[in-house]
């Protein structure tokens, strides 16, 4: 039974609508080096069991805190140097967010069985995502962001029913270069679609043609965090 509760009336995207297929690696990803406990927990098989089972891998949760924007907790692990949460709204797991890099990593094709690359999650790209899935971008703002936090860019993806509708969010932060130059392209060109006052109201979300440039934007823009499962329900698609 499809679990997608997606909470935005912004466009979702086609697959194909935005950018043409992008090359495919003929090369198979590496293997895992045996005990990466990481690769071992971020498989499509490991999502909806029970906390209890998770933990014989995991050890207890350093923390366990309120889930922001959703029902239940997030409980926290440092897992080989990896940031890990796994978010439960129960005493089963509905889902993972991986702060990603070189060595906290898994094959995507392992959650997601039929995504169109053979690719390691850190190596995944905004446009990868969108060539997967029909995809929405969520920013958390443009202009008038304030000092308290970075500037955050998100893309929503769900799979198809061949893989049970996973739903994936890729997240990268304003702290390098690459996605301050995407984040500044995308406001030049909203500026041209709409006031000032709308894009700090947060209304670009709910401007077509918006989603488009901003997938254009960030094509090549690399995630840095992501999180899989069901019912993730991105509340910042909502206009």
């Amino acid at each position: 039974m499809r679990r997608r509760t997606l909470l935005t009336t912004a466009a979702t995207l086609a697959p194909q609508g935005i950018f043409p297929a992008l090359a495919q690696s003929g090369a198979p990803p590496p293997q895992p080096p045996a005990g990466d406990r990481i690769s071992r927990i971020m498989t499509s098989d490991m999502l909806q069991i029970r906390v209890a089972y998770l933990e014989t891998i995991t050890g207890p949760a350093r923390r366990v805190l309120p889930r922001i924007g959703g029902r239940g907790q997030e409980r926290i692990y440092r897992l080989d140097g990896c940031d890990l949460a796994a978010l439960t709204p129960a005493k089963d797991v509905s889902g993972y967010r991986l702060r990603l890099s070189a060595s906290c990593t898994f094959d995507m094709q392992r959650v997601v069985p039929n995504f169109r690359r053979a690719v390691r999650a850190h190596q995944l790209t905004f446009g990868m995502l969108a060539e997967s899935f029909g995809t929405t971008f969520l920013p958390s703002c443009l202009i008038g962001c304030g000092n308290a936090a970075d500037p955050v860019f998100s893309v929503f993806g769900e799979s198809s029913r061949a893989d049970d509708y996973v739903e994936v969010i890729g997240t990268a932060f304003d702290n390098n270069e690459q996605v301050a130059a995407a984040a500044y392209r995308l406001l030049g060109a909203a500026k041209r679609l709409m006031s000032e006052d709308d894009i700090m109201d947060g209304h670009f979300n709910c401007h077509p043609r918006y989603q488009q440039l901003a997938l254009q934007a960030f094509r090549d823009v690399r995630i840095q965090e992501i999180t899989l499962g069901f019912e993730l329900g991105p509340e910042e698609a909502r206009c």
